[in-house]
């Protein structure tokens, strides 16, 4: 849910010391900060021992917070877009 994302990526920016980008992300200036699970903090803990896990979890919060919908948008446009046909062609393709 978008509150859990907002906890995780808050939790990420602050342990790469930069908490003050949080104010820039959509919907973040009013964000308050709420404590993570135990289940959380145990696999940001874990990404935080792998070369760039931090950042891999934040471009990913940041694509379900920014582009994911945006695409849905896009999406909904009546006539299809190369990109919608590209993908209904994959997905038709044997194997």
């Amino acid at each position: 849910d978008r509150n859990t994302l907002f906890n995780v990526l808050a939790d990420c920016l602050r342990r790469l010391g930069a908490s003050t980008l949080m104010k820039q992300v959509p919907g973040g200036k009013d964000y308050e900060r709420a404590a993570l699970s135990d289940g959380w903090k145990e696999f940001l803990d874990g990404q935080s021992k792998i070369k760039h896990g931090l950042q891999n979890v934040i471009g990913e919060i940041l694509d379900e917070l920014i582009v994911r919908p945006g695409m849905e948008e896009i999406d909904a446009v009546p006539q299809p877009k190369w990109w919608q046909t590209w993908r209904e062609r994959i997905r038709d393709a044997p194997i």
